[in-house]
């Protein structure tokens, strides 16, 4: 975007009149259990005017990755309805629907809910010096299929952690289970004392997942525990420790 137009546009902003988007997500992701026959959404307008609203589902794509090619009638989603209009300090319920019949049943597949909020635009005279933003929301989406453990805070137990000495040092997380797991706020202790580590990010089922650490190689190299955040099925961070293999 040329320089010259971002100057203006900041020049500009105290001028305008702001209509900002305002509906809201229940939870930070959306879990879908295989022998659910739907899932609700629950959205939320806390804006003082109507919201036009529409909702689909997205491949995921790792972050700095191209964007998946998959068609929208590959999706194995339906959603009911995909666009509507929400009034103000009022909800409305999506209901989720799975319609395919071949994704891995032993572990789980990712995708992206997108929900798309349009906020209203003035009418007559109000229509100058108006700046209309409208808000594109993407959580995360998992199919868990039966076969997969619904019990997910107990199977943090089985990642397992090991440093490997190769172009410094890297940081190997090892996950025999059948969900995704994201891990995040690492940190590295011994004798007593912490450092921090780099973010590990998203670890897929029945993978491992190799981290470099660039950093405090001396104090890493002693390490004899670490501690991370995981996120649950609710979208809380839950702190756990582990012994360094």
């Amino acid at each position: 975007m040329p320089m010259r137009f971002l100057v203006l546009l900041f020049a500009l902003l105290p001028l305008a009149h702001f209509a900002q988007a305002s509906v809201v997500i229940t939870g930070t992701r959306v879990i879908y259990p295989a022998d659910q026959r739907e899932v609700n959404i629950q959205l939320t307008n806390n804006g003082t005017s109507p919201a036009l609203v529409q909702a689909w589902v997205d491949p995921y794509t790792e972050p700095g990755q191209p964007k998946s090619e998959v068609k929208e009638q590959d999706i194995p989603f339906v959603l009911s309805p995909p666009v509507f209009r929400i009034n103000p300090k009022e909800g409305q319920t999506i209901r989720l629907m799975y319609v395919g019949n071949d994704l891995p049943q032993d572990r789980e597949s990712v995708f992206y809910f997108n929900l798309l909020d349009i906020p209203p635009a003035p009418s007559g005279e109000k229509t100058e010096n108006f700046l209309q933003l409208a808000i594109n929301s993407k959580l995360k989406l998992f199919y868990r299929p039966t076969a997969v453990s619904k019990n997910f805070n107990a199977l943090k137990d089985e990642l397992r952690f090991s440093l490997i000495e190769a172009d410094g040092y890297q940081l190997k997380v090892d996950n025999p289970t059948g969900n995704f797991f994201t891990l995040l706020n690492l940190k590295f202790y011994s004798a007593g004392k912490s450092v921090a580590g780099p973010e590990i990010g998203m670890v897929d089922p029945k993978s491992s997942r190799n981290i470099s650490i660039p950093n405090n190689k001396a104090f890493i190299r002693q390490a004899s525990r670490l501690e991370v955040n995981y996120v649950d099925d609710y979208g809380a961070k839950r702190k756990i420790t582990y012994n360094l293999d």
